[in-house]
């Protein structure tokens, strides 16, 4: 882990190094008609080691490709309010760790709208993509190569926003529920698809729009009762409404069935905060470390905290995050949220022998032991 003094040096770079690039990219942002452009994030690949827990190698690899990464809201005549996910990478460059690409993101994009779109599909998973494209883009006499992915623009925010201190204490038992459920549905219909998303963590679980209480807590696709519709209608509580989930961030994901050789490189990243124990000890992403994954959104959605933390500041992050998920006991829940400690318990697991096998048995037993 780099110290204070070389982290600082580092964000003075990337400050003024913003300055010659964030007005390229604007330009050519112009020329494809958006406007109200504001750039919200920019990054170095390089610099991403403190928040990410990934090898030498695939480091190495990564920065010889991609250099900045940003995220930028905007407006365009034909989508609407967009975000804009971008990458700058150097033109021509071949890229060797695809896990990491934002061409490897708009790849499983894709694959998902389109298995969206079957007349069996009954759960949406994650946003459309509105468009994505690579530019040539000259900097400093540099030729380079931008790719941007475009979103649409989810104004109630991510999960993350919901869980902070003063929006999660307002927070009611129902939404909680829903939040858990819905969650666990778009993960496993997300493997269904045949996908691991190796990512999980509220700030990637987005918000679409609001939908009615009766309509979400609907356990299975059918209509709902006439009569069960005109008594919601009747109750104001009932009629509140709570956002429904979509999946956001697929750069890491992997195929389900992608087989491991001994020639190919196990993907080892993730958040240090979410990351399954058996990842910290170099085995490959299964549904199972998904599984473990929710199990800490799940806490946090109840507990307005995750279950397993570091101390601030700490010489050797990783080290303690390894020793956290490895080696700390599953936590108790207050008694009002009992019901759902064998959930818990099981998706938890220290040992991928103990854990739920799939996401489809989690959402099973939550609807067995979630609240009436």
């Amino acid at each position: 882990m780099k110290n204070s003094a070389s982290n600082c040096s580092q964000i003075q770079a990337l400050q003024r190094q913003s300055k010659q690039l964030l007005p390229e990219i604007t330009a050519i942002f112009l020329q494809l008609d958006y406007s109200q452009i504001v750039h919200q994030r920019i990054s170095q690949q390089s610099s991403s080691q403190d928040e990410f827990c990934q090898t030498a190698t695939n480091q190495q690899a990564i920065t010889q490709t991609v250099l900045y990464q940003g995220l930028t809201r905007a407006r365009h005549p034909s989508f609407g309010a967009v975000m804009i996910k971008w990458q700058l990478t150097i033109a021509d460059s071949s890229n060797s760790y695809q896990a990491a690409d934002l061409n490897h993101e708009a790849h499983v994009l894709q694959a998902l709208q389109i298995s969206q779109q079957s007349p069996t599909a009954t759960l949406a998973i994650a946003p459309p993509t509105l468009a994505y494209t690579t530019s040539p883009i000259n900097l400093l006499q540099q030729p380079y190569q931008l790719s941007h992915l475009v979103l649409p623009f989810y104004p109630l925010g991510s999960l993350a926003q919901q869980l902070k201190s003063k929006q999660h204490s307002s927070l009611t038992p129902v939404q909680k529920q829903h939040f858990i459920k819905q969650a666990a549905c778009i993960i496993a219909a997300l493997h269904k698809q045949g996908w691991l998303h190796n990512d999980l963590k509220p700030s990637n679980v987005l918000l679409s729009e609001p939908v009615l209480k009766n309509i979400f807590l609907s356990s299975n696709t059918t209509a709902i009762n006439t009569a069960t519709e005109i008594n919601a209608a009747n109750d104001t509580n009932a009629n509140r409404k709570i956002a429904s989930l979509l999946l956001t961030d697929f750069a890491l994901a992997e195929r389900i069935d992608r087989g491991v050789s001994k020639d190919v490189k196990i993907n080892t990243a993730g958040t240090p905060a979410y990351l399954a124990p058996e990842r910290w000890q170099g085995h490959a992403a299964t549904e199972q470390s998904d599984v473990y994954a929710f199990g800490i959104m799940m806490y946090e959605i109840l507990i307005g905290e995750r279950p397993f933390n570091i101390t601030v500041g700490s010489r050797d992050p990783l080290k303690e995050w390894a020793i956290e998920h490895c080696q700390q006991s599953i936590p108790v829940l207050p008694v009002k949220y009992q019901q759902y400690q064998v959930i818990i318990n099981k998706a938890l697991a220290k040992q991928i022998k103990n854990r739920y096998q799939d996401m489809q048995s989690v959402v099973v037993d939550l609807e067995l032991f979630t609240d009436n």
